[in-house]
């Protein structure tokens, strides 16, 4: 009998999945067996309940039509693939979002990115695709699967989310986030009622940005503009 509980289980096989598509993306199809053996013993995946019993799951897996264990080597079937597919794009766009959005460094976005993974539901993941504007790779340049929500928007994305140098005159915006470079501006903009959840217009574009928020007039440099992301609205 497993000694592992069901959620455990679960993600030490999309663990398992994930790192087979990532051999067939930069090997070529199917991952040695003695690769594997590597990772366990060097600790790499003690965090998903792989230091014992991984052949256990991958007998389980191959039961299960998830993989296929032929001779030295291991190949993810139709049904692993599209976990492993899902379980990729989700750690890639939370990778995304929070290196570029949230600033988060590199090895704390992947370590954040590896818990994310295994929770975000498809429709979450979704909206994070539409919010980044639908991006082809993750911050080190490797590809992110795409999803329904790319196919609607065909070969030319718009972003779901914008900075506000990117609005068109004449459209209004909530503002969704902001990213100062310095608190004292932060709190500047905050005083003249460009806050998140702000609804604003654009008057004007150069020579300086120039919004209406709340019967208040702003006129903004480009680099703060820039700082300022906005969702478009009615």
């Amino acid at each position: 009998m497993n000694s592992f509980g069901n959620d455990q289980m679960e993600e030490r096989e999309e663990e398992l999945l994930q790192r087979l598509w990532i051999g067939e993306e930069e090997e070529g199809g199917g991952l040695e067996l003695s690769t594997l053996e590597k990772e366990v013993g060097s600790g790499m995946w003690s965090n998903h309940g792989m230091s014992d019993g991984y052949r256990e799951a991958l007998g389980l897996m191959e039961e299960r039509g998830l993989i296929s264990l032929q001779g030295s080597r291991v190949f993810m079937m139709e049904r692993g693939r599209e976990v492993a597919r899902t379980i990729v794009r989700n750690h890639r766009l939370a990778e995304r979002l929070l290196m570029e959005v949230f600033e988060v460094g590199d090895r704390e976005a992947h370590s954040s990115a590896c818990r994310f993974e295994h929770i975000l539901s498809p429709e979450v993941t979704d909206r994070v695709c539409a919010f980044l504007g639908h991006p082809p790779t993750c911050p080190h340049g490797k590809a992110i699967p795409r999803g329904e929500c790319c196919k609607i928007f065909g070969t030319h994305i718009e972003p779901l989310v914008q900075p506000l140098t990117s609005l068109d005159v004449g459209k209004r915006a909530r503002i969704v986030f902001i990213m100062p470079g310095s608190q004292a501006r932060l709190e500047r903009l905050g005083s003249l009622g460009l806050s998140p959840g702000g609804i604003l217009r654009l008057k004007q574009r150069f020579p300086s940005y120039v919004v209406e928020i709340d019967e208040t007039t702003v006129a903004l440099d480009k680099e703060v503009g820039k700082e300022i992301f906005v969702r478009e609205v009615s």
